[in-house]
């Protein structure tokens, strides 16, 4: 008997149902796409779910406005907070605000010397050299000194510190910078015409020296100017040197003017 394949194709429909739906199981089975397993179709890998992202409403926000509704405590404790937060916020604004006060730097940079010492005392606007020939005499007890000419320059700066001072105090009851001559320009009155007239006069000045100066046995005021005449005896500290301040125009031995 023979047999004939193309007959048999024809008369096996069934077979032909079945191998199409077994088909279809296995493709189902993998496929985990929605519509697929409604039309027996796949597009392709099944998109990610999408999660329910946070909307950035709080849950508890009725709940807390519920609770701000209800205040604690007495009236005068409400006051005090309020005015206590109200004077935080109005410290918080002061702070806050720029200050274009000086620091003080520049001037501590025009008082700083290429050494870098800090001079303690700055020249006023009316300092000048004098025209007359003062000189300072320093007497060791009975024993004269050498002489300092102290009409060279508008200033003259005593104290420890030999890096800036122009006259050094080497006794330890003296500052570093203890004490300054100033030749200030002032005006005065002539008494024979009754005009003003301008001169340069000698001036000492203590710079906040821990043990004084002295002006003829007598401490004088620091950081104030005082006027210095022919034959005055200066001291500073505990130092037994005398320095007696003479000009040109009076004699070392002349009698006390």
């Amino acid at each position: 008997m023979s047999y004939n394949s193309s007959s048999s194709r024809r008369d096996s429909p069934k077979r032909e149902d079945e191998s199409r739906n077994n088909t279809h199981r296995k493709r189902s089975r993998f496929d985990d796409d929605d519509d697929s397993k409604t039309t027996g179709r796949s597009d392709g890998p099944r998109a990610p779910k999408q999660r329910k992202r946070f909307d950035g409403n709080d849950p508890f926000a009725k709940d807390r406005a519920e609770e701000g509704k209800y205040q604690w405590g007495t009236a005068e404790q409400r006051e005090a907070d309020a005015a206590a937060e109200a004077q935080r916020h109005k410290d918080l604004a002061n702070k806050l605000q720029p200050d274009f006060k000086p620091s003080g730097a520049l001037e501590k940079a025009a008082r700083t010397t290429e050494k870098g010492v800090e001079m303690k005392y700055v020249e006023p606007a009316e300092a000048r050299k004098p025209p007359t020939r003062w000189r300072l005499y320093p007497f060791k007890g009975e024993e004269a000194l050498e002489p300092y000419m102290i009409y060279k320059k508008s200033c003259y700066m005593f104290g420890r510190d030999r890096q800036v001072v122009d006259i050094p105090t080497d006794h330890p009851s003296c500052s570093k910078q203890h004490a300054a001559i100033q030749f200030r320009e002032v005006e005065i009155e002539d008494k024979s015409t009754g005009m003003t007239k301008r001169v340069v006069k000698p001036y000492i000045i203590d710079l906040g020296s821990t043990n004084g100066t002295f002006l003829n046995s007598v401490k004088i005021d620091s950081e104030r100017y005082i006027e210095l005449l022919p034959k005055d005896s200066i001291k500073f500290g505990f130092s037994t040197r005398e320095y007696i301040v003479i000009h040109e125009k009076v004699s070392v031995n002349a009698p006390d003017i």
